[in-house]
């Protein structure tokens, strides 16, 4: 998968790049190969697995760009995606980020994900398995990238902060989306950046690891982002949409796993509120609390993901709601 990856980077026609893979301690010689097969990448190698955030942050703090784009090991970047990418970007200096379209990679007629909404319950959920479109879909407006592949300005990450590494993985591209949202920036939508993803490679879906995870960050998400009165509001939604959570789990053998990810958030109540804090006075220094919290009203679906496909059903479509 490395391997394939890297050589669709490499074959991109934007010039203007470098490439910078961080190896979060392999052991099955893929740092290796990389370098042997492509000389000219930087390689940052970790003893152990700093997880998602971690490892994509020490790639950002030696990047030197004006974008930095994000690019998982299982993805395969079709020709086009980076010069695309940058050229929007750099069209709408509003934006904070970019989202392709990813198209599933055992049916490439199939879309993977175009960007995610984000629902007030703190869950997020993408355009998965929907038919790709046949006419331009331009217009699409997604909340923010999912960091299969992703492309962000990187003054604005300066400004805003990068992934934070108590997430590990799963939640950390919807919690700096969230943090865009409130700052004011918004996520441009390109269709022409296409990207192919197999999905579920290094982690498997449903697994306890997956579960675990989702189901604590979604606590960090919630806590944390929700500013304001904005946590109060939607509390009921959260509550409820946990509850569904936890009904699945059970049914799938695994509401223990959930139980301990809970209470490891829980655990971890000091590190949230004070993030959270951290998190508001940094938006009132900038009077920016009640236009941040307006701007998450506005951009969040009101609900839940469930309710909003039975009521795509109801139209005589097919919910794309798999995801976070």
């Amino acid at each position: 998968m490395l391997r394939e990856c890297l050589a669709s980077i490499h074959e991109q026609d934007f010039a203007d790049r470098e490439v910078i893979l961080v190896d979060n301690g392999s052991s099955d010689g893929s740092w290796e190969a990389a370098r042997r097969d492509f000389p000219s990448i930087r390689i940052l190698r970790q003893t152990e697995n700093l997880g998602f955030a971690e490892a994509n942050n020490r790639a950002m703090q030696v990047a030197r760009g004006e974008f930095v784009a994000l690019v998982n090991n299982d993805v395969v970047l079709r020709p086009g995606w980076l010069r695309d990418m940058v050229s929007t970007m750099r069209e709408h200096p509003e934006a904070g980020a970019a989202a392709c379209l990813i198209v599933q990679a055992r049916d490439v007629e199939r879309i993977d994900s175009a960007g995610f909404a984000f629902y007030s319950c703190a869950s997020a959920h993408d355009w998965t398995d929907r038919p790709v479109p046949g006419k331009d879909h331009s217009e699409h407006q997604p909340f923010g990238p999912v960091g299969a592949a992703a492309l962000y300005r990187r003054s604005v990450l300066d400004r805003i902060g990068h992934f934070r590494p108590e997430y590990f993985c799963y939640y950390e591209d919807t919690d700096l989306a969230v943090r865009l949202v409130l700052w004011g920036y918004r996520t441009v939508y390109v269709p022409s950046a296409l990207a192919v993803h197999r999905g579920s490679h290094t982690a498997k879906a449903r697994s306890d690891f997956h579960i675990f995870h989702l189901r604590r960050n979604v606590e960090y998400l919630y806590w944390v982002d929700m500013v304001g009165h904005l946590v109060w509001l939607n509390l009921p939604l959260h509550l409820a949409y946990e509850g569904l959570a936890f009904f699945g789990a059970l049914l799938h053998g695994q509401a223990g796993v959930v139980l301990k990810a809970k209470r490891e958030a829980w655990a971890n109540r000091r590190w949230i509120w004070a993030t959270r804090r951290q998190l508001r006075r940094d938006l009132e220094q900038g009077n920016l609390l009640r236009r941040a919290q307006a701007n998450l009203r506005r951009s969040a679906v009101f609900g839940l993901p469930i309710l909003n496909g039975l009521r795509n059903l109801r139209r005589g479509s097919k919910p794309g709601a798999a995801g976070s």
